[in-house]
């Protein structure tokens, strides 16, 4: 028997591609749990099984349903199952040569938030909303956003041209220092 068929033969008793049916987080300590569907059609599902990633991201595939379902390989260790990566062909976003992108799981056809880090340094957050820091509230202007600037009575004279009025000619532009009492209603950060 060839090495390459020894690996396989382990490997094959040990790593299976399964449906994910449904997840949870744990109550105990907030890891996300699966239930999966058997590796052959007519299994018995599966639950509490653990759904390890990379330390500081989480992910929670969406449950299986008339859609499909994502997918998990499952691997058996000393007896116990764990769920070592997932993958959801029901949605798909395309990526670039070098860019890293991150998305929700929305429903199929529908948008999901995206952060797009692109290999020239270009941050891109895309959603329909978007707030910056937990709970945020105040919105937030952009260049081009309709703004209305609040001039306190009494700090600003207007000179109108006319017989026996002097006229000043201002040869520098004023700049107005006011609040903005109207920013995007699509981006929000905290104070």
């Amino acid at each position: 028997m060839s090495s390459r068929s020894i690996i396989t033969e382990v490997v094959e008793g040990v790593l299976w591609i399964v449906d994910l049916v449904r997840t949870s987080l744990s109550a105990e300590d907030k890891s996300v749990d699966a239930a999966i569907g058997g590796e052959d059609p007519g299994s018995p599902i599966v639950d509490g099984i653990q759904v390890f990633g990379q330390a500081g991201f989480k992910s929670r595939p969406k449950d299986g349903g008339t859609g499909g379902a994502a997918k998990a390989i499952r691997v058996m260790i000393g007896g116990e199952s764990i769920i070592i990566g997932t993958h959801d062909p029901r949605v798909q976003i395309e990526v670039a040569e070098g860019e890293t992108l991150v998305h929700a799981l929305g429903e199929e056809g529908t948008k999901t938030a995206t952060l797009r880090l692109r290999p020239d340094g270009t941050v891109v957050i895309d959603g329909d909303k978007i707030e910056l820091g937990e709970g945020a509230s105040k919105a937030i202007a952009r260049e081009l956003d309709p703004v209305e600037v609040t001039v306190p009575a009494g700090t600003f004279v207007i000179a109108v041209a006319g017989p026996g009025v002097s006229t000043v000619t201002m040869n520098t532009p004023i700049t107005l220092d006011g609040e903005i009492t109207q920013g995007s209603s699509v981006a929000k950060a905290v104070d």
